[in-house]
């Protein structure tokens, strides 16, 4: 079954916290793909504090920078379902790939860009 693509999908680790959720967004459009995990960890209203005072001044930051973040398991029945996304990302990047390329090239005829403004642009210029 494919999953609605223009809402995220929401992967639940395979020890099933409610805590460890994996969640994929795709813009059918451009075709990006966002994952997001991180762990909620719930803990008193001072400690909470602390850790903002903390933040705010630099520290506690861990290996992978702010936040709880751990790893979540993909249970084998949600492959299928990420799968589905990958395919439907890369799907949507072709597409916006040739419809951005027909654009530069419609340019080109019309003289509206020169091929040093297209170099200059590949570049990262401005």
């Amino acid at each position: 079954m494919k999953p609605e693509l223009d809402e995220p999908v929401l992967i639940p680790c395979e020890c099933s916290s409610v805590d460890h959720v994996l969640v994929i967004w795709l813009d059918r459009e451009t075709g990006d793909l966002s994952v997001r995990s991180q762990m909620n960890l719930y803990h008193p209203w001072w400690w909470r504090t602390w850790l903002a005072v903390r933040y705010v001044f630099g520290h506690g930051r861990s290996r992978f920078g702010y936040g709880h973040w751990d790893s979540t398991l993909v249970r084998v029945e949600d492959h299928a379902r990420i799968k589905v996304l990958l395919d439907e990302s890369a799907e949507a990047r072709a597409r916006e790939d040739a419809r951005l390329a027909a654009n530069v090239e419609e340019l080109r005829r019309a003289g509206a860009i020169s091929d040093a403004e297209l170099e200059r642009t590949a570049r990262g210029g401005a």
